[in-house]
């Protein structure tokens, strides 16, 4: 929910769909720092700002899970590489590369990048969390291990269905009952 005069941070940006709409939902009046470590993903993400003429957005070639911030963010997006298991409606091909290890590396991957950005955000500062998994270790399991690690609380998303271990961690979309792909996505700030 970017507003004018935000400071945003994307720190897993590319292509730059979400970055956009941020963009867009702000009225170009915020300020975008847009992060992905694939230089080819973000290729296709400057050619997608500059079809749709966005400006304000200064994009990195960088790894979250190693990321410095140097600014106060009021709002961050972390739309974490994942299994894309949620996907599998519109790709099945997705099954194929799916198993523990596969989806562990993500967790893992996920984990490390929520470790870094979450010990560095300021007081005010609201972290969406999202992937496109129906698996709680890429979902709900990482909402814990950060309440267990930080006083963080969580903010409601006001959309979606119950997580699997309720709205108090997170929402889900499913294909059947929101007509959209398989997703997960909490909302969290530090604790009071």
């Amino acid at each position: 929910n970017p507003r004018a005069g935000d400071t945003v941070l994307d720190a897993c940006a590319a292509p730059g769909v979400k970055t956009i709409a941020s963009y867009f939902l702000c009225k170009g009046e915020c300020e975008i720092h847009a992060y992905d470590v694939d230089p080819n993903r973000l290729d296709r993400m400057k050619k997608m700002l500059k079809k749709y003429s966005v400006t304000n957005i200064t994009v990195h070639r960088f790894d979250a899970r190693k990321l410095e911030l140097k600014v106060d963010y009021d709002k961050v997006l972390v739309d974490a590489p994942c299994t894309s298991s949620g996907m599998v409606p519109d790709s099945p091909d997705v099954k194929l590369r799916l198993s523990e290890e596969y989806i562990e590396k993500f967790a893992v991957l996920q984990r490390e990048i929520l470790d870094n950005l979450v010990k560095q955000l300021s007081e005010d500062s609201i972290l969406v969390y999202s992937t496109c998994s129906i698996f709680p270790e890429e979902g709900e399991e990482q909402i814990l291990f950060l309440k267990n690690k930080y006083n963080v609380d969580t903010v409601e998303v006001g959309i979606g269905e119950p997580s699997y271990l309720g709205k108090d961690i997170g929402v889900r979309f499913y294909p059947n009952k929101n007509n959209t792909i398989a997703m997960f996505i909490s909302k969290i700030r530090l604790g009071s």
